[in-house]
């Protein structure tokens, strides 16, 4: 295989093709492709924003706040979390990417009369940031709001109409899991408090990647692809190991990108089993030294070289395997059964009924177990899963909804045959929405329903509750 990747890359001049923005590189339609490069610039963009000088709003907010509460979902929060984790930062960051109440509340209780709030959504109509919004802007005013988005998104008209103070956009050709080194990945880090140097530290480290891929100097993201092969190839899934946050933003670039057309890779971080064939650490330390293959993610530079090489990686597998990483085709399936529910639900006050089976056993299908819940109550799906551990002879990952649905959700619709879903829900209390006729503990009973309806939908699939 290390033969036949390396000789394919050099027959098919990947590398030069890349580098010229060649959209024919990945299967699609390459004029959406095209529009989806921004991410190999987005860096140098950036830094010469920096250098240009960060505007006087930004200095206020980084100079006032006490904390800063985000408000995204997938690639608006998980490249922010990531950084934020290891550039010097002085503030709290509360990442806001659910609609579980009790996280929620958990939040709204740390609201003071300096926090800050970032609204992020690459389209401007994700229903969970705009739900929460609507929450949150009841205690914090307009003039200590500011959005991340594409121009010409909702959040611009939020900002006409004096909700938002200032919409700051991000390059539109740029995809959300693609975003890190874009407003969407750094901006929040220098509200906390990181140094400009630091974050053109990990901006330098992305261009390192790119530079060095070229010249011929960095051939990791060659071993990743190769290394995504193998797992393609062993089960369709490996265990992604060490520092949380890296792990969780490669989890969503891997299987969101390669999900789709019946193929496709899972990493799983949350995770029972006993072995996994294929492990790729993510060290944040100099621990565990000696476990390979690994990426480093202890200065901002290592960061950006890091994030940078898997996103190569992943873009070189795709074409390889001749899929688009840049679009999220199955995702959408789920967003318009929760549309569908929540208008049954607003008319009617219940929702329509749902068959769905309770756990069997004998009716597992392999490869993997998804263990996908709606609560905050971690320590019982842990304890589901160190069950099922005992019986089931596949690896068993555990998954936050509805954050999954942005991340992994494309990869259990349009990844490869077979797989079982576990769905659990529990809520103690719920919170209103202003202006709208359901509650919160409703919207996320609405996404995990239509989760439901769609993956029924698939029969090689077993989907149930326990």
């Amino acid at each position: 295989m290390v033969e036949s990747l390396e000789l394919w890359l050099t027959e098919n001049n990947w590398k030069t093709r890349f580098f010229k923005r060649d959209p024919t590189l990945w299967k699609g339609d390459t004029e959406e492709i095209e529009k989806r490069l921004g991410w190999i610039d987005a860096p140098e963009k950036s830094i010469k924003f920096l250098e240009r000088g960060v505007d006087s709003s930004l200095e206020e907010i980084a100079e006032k706040s006490d904390n800063v509460i985000l408000i995204g979902i997938g690639g608006s929060s998980l490249g922010a979390e990531l950084l934020s984790n290891v550039l010097g930062v002085s503030k709290k960051l509360y990442v806001l990417d659910t609609t579980i109440p009790t996280k929620v509340h958990y939040v709204l209780r740390r609201v003071t009369d300096r926090s800050y709030l970032i609204v992020a959504s690459k389209s401007g109509k994700t229903i969970e940031t705009l739900t929460l919004f609507k929450i949150f802007s009841q205690k914090i005013p307009a003039n200590r709001v500011i959005g991340i988005s594409d121009k010409g998104s909702y959040l611009d008209t939020l900002e006409k109409n004096g909700k938002i103070s200032k919409v700051y956009h991000a390059p539109e050709n740029v995809g959300g899991r693609f975003s890190i080194a874009t407003y969407f990945g750094w901006l929040a880090s220098y509200l906390l408090g990181s140094k400009v140097d630091q974050i053109k530290e990990f901006l330098n480290g992305c261009i390192g990647a790119l530079e060095e891929f070229k010249s011929g100097q960095n051939t990791t993201p060659i071993q990743i692809a190769l290394f995504l092969n193998k797992s393609h190839q062993e089960g369709n899934y490996f265990l992604a190991k060490g520092f949380k946050p890296f792990c969780l933003w490669i989890e969503q670039l891997v299987a969101e990108s390669l999900g789709k057309d019946g193929k496709g890779v899972l990493p799983i971080y949350d995770y029972v089993s006993q072995d996994f064939p294929n492990v790729w650490w993510f060290k944040n330390t100099d621990n565990n030294a000696s476990s390979t293959p690994y990426s480093s993610v202890i200065t901002p530079y290592d960061l950006g070289y890091s994030s940078y090489n898997w996103m190569l990686g992943v873009t070189i597998f795709a074409s390889y395997i001749d899929i688009n990483p840049f679009n999220q085709p199955d995702v959408e399936l789920s967003k318009a059964k929760t549309r569908e529910l929540l208008e049954t639900y607003s008319k009617d006050g219940k929702f329509p009924a749902v068959s769905i089976d309770t756990f069997n056993l004998g009716n597992v299908k392999g490869s993997y177990v998804s263990i996908l819940n709606f609560s905050t109550n971690e320590r019982f799906a842990i304890d589901i899963a160190k069950e099922l551990s005992r019986t089931v002879p596949y690896p068993i990952a555990i998954s936050k909804g509805p954050n999954y649905l942005h991340s992994t959700g494309q990869f259990h619709k349009g990844g490869p045959e077979g797989g079982t879903f576990i769905f659990y829900y529990s809520t103690p209390f719920t919170i209103g929405i202003p202006g709208m006729p359901y509650d919160l503990a409703t919207l996320a009973k609405a996404q995990m329903l239509g989760d439901i309806l769609t993956l029924k939908q698939i029969k090689s699939k077993y989907v149930c509750t326990i």
